[in-house]
């Protein structure tokens, strides 16, 4: 629409920017900001949208860009409100900013009123879409359910994600989203409920609206905080996958190393057996230090981290070259 209106117009299309599925409150999207520094190259005399709320969904951005504009010489010029001047932008980011916000209370809205229908919207492992008008539109994968149970058994008998996940690699099952498992798909983070083994779906348990998002108006960076007044739950039992006393064994086992890992103040390192060098040598290529692989093997850490998911490590037996971290070593 934009590059017809610019054809229209007699200009020149120098560039094109976008950011795909991306929100508009988040001010350091990519598109954005190659097109901040091609304006300030002096390469676009024009931008061109198709509304303004495309461009950002906030007052204070909105006003804020277009000051940026005016200092480069650059006008802004939307194909459906025309020529964008100081009180245009004022209220059209006005009502991009009210109509994000109406948007967003609809939508979780939607969420729970869904929820209490049995249609939900996850694309959480071990589950598949269920072709139904009325009732659940999720059903047990029965193959990928296999592997949710196989996960929880070895983390309750004591083997840390990243053993689980280099376990799943090398007997090449695949991830949720293809490629390889990594420790952090199943580990996730237990605070918000992330990740497979703190995923209360298996258990039957379906919730939405837990957590909701906003955007630090300068850096850009995300920040997740709890909307408890808005979370909604409801109990599927046909939707179970893991064994209460399966789930409460793998729970205490997770609880037992966060445990652990919050006394050393040091969590990768309360998760790894202590050896005699461990912590002391580093590999002479890389710089990383190197953590034990195998029964008779080294590996540089940052190589062993990618040998689980890659299956190639870069692994030293009787390894010779090395430095340390020590004064006492050389």
């Amino acid at each position: 629409m934009a590059r017809r209106e610019c054809e229209r117009q007699g200009w020149t299309v120098v560039a094109i920017f976008e950011d795909r599925e991306r929100t508009g409150r988040n001010m350091r999207r990519p598109g954005l900001q190659t097109m901040k520094e091609a304006i300030a190259r002096r390469e676009v005399d024009v931008v061109v949208i198709e509304l303004l709320d495309r461009l950002t969904r906030k007052v204070a951005d909105a006003l804020n860009l277009f000051d940026l504009y005016q200092f480069q010489g650059v006008d802004l010029y939307s194909v459906k409100e025309g020529q964008q001047d100081f009180f245009r932008v004022l209220l059209g980011g006005f009502g991009a900013q009210q109509y994000s916000e109406t948007i967003s209370v609809h939508t979780r809205r939607g969420q729970q009123g869904a929820l209490s229908r049995g249609r939900l919207h996850t694309s959480a492992y071990g589950y598949r879409r269920r072709n139904s008008n009325t009732g659940l539109n999720r059903e047990i994968d029965p193959d990928e359910a296999g592997v949710v149970l196989r996960i929880f058994r070895e983390t309750a008998q004591g083997r840390s994600a990243l053993a689980v996940a280099k376990g799943l690699n090398e007997d090449r099952i695949p991830a949720p989203k293809g490629g390889t498992w990594d420790a952090s798909t199943i580990r996730g983070n237990r605070n918000r409920q992330e990740g497979i083994l703190n995923n209360r779906l298996y258990i039957g348990e379906a919730s939405v609206c837990k957590f909701g998002r906003r955007y630090h108006p300068e850096t850009g960076a995300k920040a997740i905080f709890a909307t408890d007044d808005d979370a909604a739950a409801a109990v599927f039992e046909g939707l179970r996958i893991v064994p209460q006393d399966l789930w409460e064994s793998a729970q205490a086992e997770v609880a037992k190393r966060a445990q652990r890992a919050a006394g050393s103040g040091n969590p990768q390192a309360a998760r790894r057996s202590k050896h005699l060098l461990s912590g002391l040598m580093v590999c002479g290529s890389c710089r990383a230090p190197y953590v034990k692989v195998g029964k008779a093997g080294l590996a540089a850490e940052r190589r062993a981290r990618v040998g689980a998911q890659t299956r190639r490590p870069c692994v030293r037996t009787g390894s010779r070259r090395a430095s340390s971290r020590s004064s006492g070593w050389s």
